[in-house]
Parts: structure tokens; sequence; C-alpha cells
């Protein structure tokens, strides 16, 4: 294969960039590049609240999933007594940093600290 010159869109020859990289046009100066005022499709605000079918879908949706979590929530009560305890301790002391104090109290239960009879690859 030769690569001495590569032909451009308006029929003249160009220098090839593997050869000569300085041949290389700059981005902003290549035609499907530039970007359209105007968007491509025309957005519509959807007022799903609105719209007697897909508010009914939302509520379904939302019902199961409360179901869900709350039967999982049920399956697990060790997780009521998790979340009371890290929420004691962020409205008791009022960190600057939540996240940091998360960070922490959730580190102090990492997988390098599991009792042996649990299955952490199930999770």
């Amino acid at each position: 294969m030769q690569h001495d010159r590569v032909s451009s869109m308006d029929g003249g020859e160009k220098q090839d960039p593997i050869v000569n990289p300085e041949a290389l046009e700059p981005l902003h100066s290549l035609e499907y590049n530039k970007v359209s005022e105007e968007p491509a499709v025309e957005y519509k605000t959807l007022h799903w609240q609105k719209d007697v079918q897909l508010y009914a879908t939302f509520l379904d949706r939302k019902e199961d999933l409360m179901a869900e979590h709350t039967a999982y929530m049920e399956k697990h009560p060790e997780l009521q007594a998790l979340l009371a305890d890290f929420l004691q301790l962020i409205l008791s002391r009022k960190p600057q940093d939540p996240i940091f104090m998360a960070a922490t109290f959730f580190a102090s239960l990492s997988a390098n600290t599991l009792p042996e009879t649990s299955n952490v690859n199930s999770l």
C-alpha cells in the first residue's frame, strides 16, 4: 500500500498524514465537525403526571418497588439496625464532611472484617 498522497474532498491531493503528520488539518476546519446551531430533534416536555396511562404505569412500578424493598428489609432486619446506627451517628455528630464519615463508618464493615460465615460471593 502506498502512503504518499491522499485525495481530499475538493479533488486536490494532500500529503498523507501517516507519512507527514503536519499535513493533518485541524479538527475545527473539517466540515463534518461543525456543530449545528439548531437541535437535530425537537424535544417536547413530557407531562407524564397528566397522562393517565403513564401515571398509572408509574404508580404500579412505584408500588412494586416499595413491596420488593419492604420484603427485602423484612428478610434482613439487620439492615434497619445498621441504618439506624448510621443515621444516629451522623445526626448526633453533624460532621462537616458527612461523606467521609459515611465512608469511615461503612469501611469498618468491609469485606476484610466480615464473619467467616458470610458469603461474600453472593453480593
